[in-house]
């Protein structure tokens, strides 16, 4: 029976970041559940954009007046995310662990339509606070930067 694609638009609502302090054991949908996941509580205020960044390659010869661009190589976008400050939420203890190190943790973005993205990534800066005014959330940041390729496995379909 043939799989009907879901033409319906999801937002980010539910969408949770969790956290583990290690490396899956093969970089597979499977090794990824094998990890201790910590998601801490629910502080993750806005989703950043993941992708690929690709360089620009530009070709160009003599004997013609149009040049010509390429994709050259590229490397995976580096996502920071913004989230309430909550003082001891496991989760964000770990962040501040590894941005003190160059250790690489284990991160799983789970989507509110069930699409779960798995990464492994350096912890590059994690922002005590973000600031603002008297009238501001206190906020905290965590600007990661992803080792190895993405894995993304979609949401299951009926």
């Amino acid at each position: 029976m043939p799989v009907t694609p879901d033409t319906t638009s999801h937002t980010l609502s539910g969408t949770k970041l969790a956290i583990a302090n290690g490396l899956p054991a093969t970089y597979t949908e499977v090794g990824y559940k094998a990890l201790t996941w910590v998601e801490g509580v629910c502080a993750l205020k806005e989703v950043p954009e993941m992708g690929r960044e690709w360089d620009t390659v530009e070709d160009k010869t003599v004997c013609s007046r149009r040049s010509s661009s390429k994709k050259g190589m590229f490397k995976w976008k580096e996502p920071t995310f913004k989230l309430n400050l909550m003082k001891g939420d496991p989760a964000q203890v770990i962040y501040r662990t590894l941005e003190a190190t160059d250790a690489i943790g284990s991160f799983r973005m789970a989507m509110s339509d069930g699409t779960i993205i798995y990464f492994s990534a350096q912890v590059a800066q994690f922002n005590l606070t973000d600031g603002g005014d008297g009238s501001s959330i206190d906020t905290a940041s965590v600007k990661l930067l992803p080792q190895g390729d993405i894995l993304y496995i979609d949401a299951p379909t009926v």
